[in-house]
């Protein structure tokens, strides 16, 4: 494989990782909003369980975004040093953009994880 494929390659497989977050949240959360995830049985302890894998498939998510990123910065070949820098940072921004989408993503699912307690605790305001 040339650089440039490679480059190509990685560069999707980012977009794979960040199409997987949203789409990870989109069906989390509409499962936990519907009304047999808020039985009795689903308790704080389960939720918090949830809850920690939900965070440890997010930063996994984020170090793979990272890592697709590292990877792709190592290889650009530029002749100019100019729009190697220039590809450098857009890449950098670009990772940046898609590591706090996928972080700002896991709301919602804590949201809905969490619905019923919130719906209670704002209940006595």
């Amino acid at each position: 494989m040339t650089r440039d494929v490679l480059l190509k390659e990685l560069w999707s497989v980012a977009n794979v990782i960040t199409g997987f977050a949203v789409l990870q949240t989109i069906t989390f959360t509409y499962a936990c909003l519907k009304p047999e995830f808020s039985g009795p049985e689903i308790t704080t302890g389960v939720k918090t369980i949830i809850t920690l894998f939900l965070v440890l498939a997010t930063l996994a998510e984020c170090y793979a975004i990272s890592w697709c990123t590292k990877k792709c910065i190592a290889l650009i070949d530029a002749d100019n040093e100019t729009d190697k820098l220039l590809m450098m940072q857009t890449f950098k921004q670009a990772a940046w953009g898609r590591i706090i989408v996928v972080s700002v993503l896991i709301l919602p699912s804590l949201l809905s994880l969490f619905a019923e307690e919130m719906r209670v605790m704002f209940s006595f305001f």
